[in-house]
């Protein structure tokens, strides 16, 4: 009864392909899930690596590859992918293009990295975004299964989501925009010009706006409770 009155009620999504799923609520699980593994496995990986092969990586960006920071790379390109497909398939209002042209950015960042087996440094420092990404889909979740924004768990995961959100997010973007800077085109003449004029200024508008968002989001919530 539930899933049919959902899949009535609700727009239909820009494209159906095999992907999509006429249960919302399944697939807004489904998405969540897949999104928290994801952000586990590599927010938790890249770290290490940072922390595993410094300084030799923080010394060279650009040349610096492993297996390890090869293949997160890899594994994270290929959720990006999927999860494109995902929104397209099922996801409906206006935040759907926001999420699209993000997707968009990460995988043309991502691939000529992991084809010229260039750059993977700065690959696994863009991935310390997915470290702030676990307490992101742990909120989801939380909203997801009801739990009651009193919870004292919930509200250390609300402060954690914002410290590590300034750290990792804007920390990251900082780091790279000052290596991208004195590398100049050693990461590749055409890929400095997309990386120095696109991606990055794209990041730098985008994350402070979802840094509002999720603000305005956490505070509202805290002042209707009260």
């Amino acid at each position: 009864m539930t899933s049919t009155t959902q899949k009535d009620s609700s727009p239909s999504p820009l494209v159906r392909t095999c992907f999509t799923d006429p249960n919302v609520e399944r697939c807004k699980r489904t998405n969540i899930w897949m999104s928290f593994l994801h952000a586990l496995i590599t927010g938790t990986l890249a770290i290490y690596s940072l922390w595993i092969y410094s300084p030799d990586i923080h010394n060279d960006y650009i040349g610096h590859i492993t297996w390890l920071t090869y293949l997160i790379g890899c594994f994270s390109f290929g959720y990006f992918c999927y999860d494109s497909m995902d929104i397209i398939s099922n996801r409906r209002g206006a935040d759907m293009w926001q999420m699209v042209l993000h997707h968009v950015i990460v995988l043309f960042t991502f691939g000529p990295n992991i084809v010229r087996l260039k750059n993977v440094g700065y690959q696994t420092l863009t991935l310390l975004a997915e470290f702030n990404s676990i307490f992101l889909h742990i909120r989801r979740l939380f909203e997801l299964y009801n739990i009651s924004p009193h919870n004292q768990i919930v509200r250390l995961n609300m402060y954690i989501n914002q410290i590590t959100f300034i750290i990792c997010r804007f920390g990251m973007l900082a780091c790279i925009s000052l290596g991208v800077y004195h590398d100049g085109e050693r990461i590749g003449v055409y890929y400095y010009k997309y990386i120095a004029y696109i991606c990055l200024p794209a990041l730098w508008i985008m994350n402070p706006y979802l840094l509002y968002r999720l603000l305005c989001a956490d505070f509202s919530r805290k002042t209707k409770s009260k």
